[in-house]
């Protein structure tokens, strides 16, 4: 048998099991590499509610990655925020999705005028990377990750070296960590706003020495802290942050059609 009949062979007996497996009521991922089902996405539940479809859009129902969830976020992403966007017959269940845009408009990766951009390898000029998922509304992740910098800074350990720096661009403490094992030598620089109670309400990871500088942070909504938002952005837009992040939040919650409680959901 000739290599390319082999390789035909080979891939009709792919599909064949694929399509068996899925027609026993099995998810092909699971199955073949082991996956959970809650990793793939959400299960199927007669809890949720039915969303319409929008033409130009795709209309997200985004739930909390855990069993049980109270409650779901109805997204429409319009087409401008996707390079190849099909019309879409029924809604996407999941647990995140991410976009591009860019500021200061906060305009989509597939606008006409954003063209010059796709040529660029990195965060050029106003190039904005988001991750948009639905969670339970809490600080704790930015208690916790402020914890373990703090850690980090306390240990004195020949890997990490730390060096604080004097406050910038609004933020209350500016430090970095190097990392002189690594080749060549890592360097993170790090951003931290805090309430006033001292609790920390943002945390912006810096990269500096990266091929393309870039920073990044996790926010929520302000409107709908349901939805958290992982952004990254230019570091030559660090001076604008805020501006940034507010642009960002306009954008996004423009896209919020409605949250739903799932009442019948366990807590």
């Amino acid at each position: 048998m000739s290599r390319g009949a082999s390789i035909l062979l080979l891939a009709i007996i792919a599909m064949l099991f694929i399509a068996a497996i899925t027609n026993r009521g099995c998810d092909p991922w699971t199955v073949l590499y082991g996956l959970e089902p809650q990793r793939i996405g959400p299960k199927k539940s007669a809890n949720l509610p039915e969303i319409s479809v929008s033409a130009g859009a795709y209309d997200y129902l985004l739930l909390p990655s855990y069993e049980g969830s109270p409650f779901a976020v109805h997204v429409r992403l319009p087409h401008e925020y996707l390079l190849h966007p099909e019309h879409q017959r029924k809604p996407i269940v999941s647990y995140s999705f991410s976009t591009k845009m860019y500021y200061p408009d906060m305009s989509g990766i597939g606008n006409s005028k954003n063209d010059r951009y796709r040529k660029c390898n990195g965060y050029c000029e106003g190039y904005v990377s988001t991750q948009i998922k639905a969670v339970i509304p809490s600080n704790e992740g930015n208690r916790r990750y402020l914890a373990r910098l703090y850690k980090d800074r306390d240990a004195r350990k020949p890997s990490i070296v730390y060096e604080k720096l004097a406050p910038k661009f609004g933020f209350d403490e500016h430090f970095t960590f190097t990392y002189p094992m690594q080749k060549p030598a890592g360097l993170h620089e790090y951003f931290i706003k805090k309430h006033k109670s001292g609790e920390p309400e943002l945390i912006l990871q810096c990269h500096p020495n990266a091929p393309s500088p870039s920073c990044g942070a996790w926010v929520h909504l302000k409107e709908t802290p349901e939805l958290q938002i992982w952004i990254h952005f230019g570091m030559q837009l660090l001076p604008e942050w805020e501006r940034v992040l507010a642009s960002m939040d306009k954008k996004i919650s423009g896209w919020v059609i409605k949250k739903y409680e799932l009442s019948a959901a366990k807590p």
